[in-house]
């Protein structure tokens, strides 16, 4: 068997175990990256919201809930519901991470997502009233969420 045959034959076997572990302490608690797939695979924005809830409050990793975070802020921007994309990440201000930037970037980068470039301007001009740090990271999600919203200028 070679090395990375037998690599990915650990990894599943690893996955596997925290899976079950996980199923058989409670049915309500999943782990990130099963909420992950679940929102991939869920259509249903309400449903959407409801996984995402499940995990937000115990994983305090920026990088484990972005994507979670991002997937739901699709599935909203989907059906058009701006205004509970904007409640949803509006009320990720409350958290304590919000003086981290990379928290406060993964709220810019998510509603570049959603193409409401405008709030995510306005969540990177108001990161000194946040105490969060400005630099080249930010600035770069910034970027990034106005090609994500494909309001940016085209190139001269």
């Amino acid at each position: 068997m070679s090395s990375s045959v037998a690599l990915r034959h650990t990894r599943h076997l690893s996955t596997a175990a925290g899976a079950a572990a996980a199923s058989s302490t409670s049915t309500t608690t999943i782990s990130i990256s099963k909420a992950k797939s679940k929102l991939k695979a869920e259509h249903d924005p309400d449903k959407a919201l409801e996984i995402y809830s499940s995990v937000s409050d115990r994983y305090i990793s920026t990088l484990s809930s972005r994507y979670a975070q991002e997937y739901t802020v699709k599935r909203l921007a989907k059906s058009h519901r701006f205004s509970d994309i904007e409640s949803f990440l509006e009320s990720h201000k409350n958290s304590s991470q919000i003086t981290q930037e990379p928290y406060l970037s993964s709220i810019i980068r998510s509603y570049g997502v959603a193409g409401m470039f405008d709030h995510a301007l306005n969540i990177y001009h108001e990161m000194d009233d946040l105490g969060t740090p400005r630099s080249a990271i930010s600035f770069n999600v910034l970027l990034s969420a106005c090609v994500h919203s494909k309001q940016c200028p085209p190139a001269v």
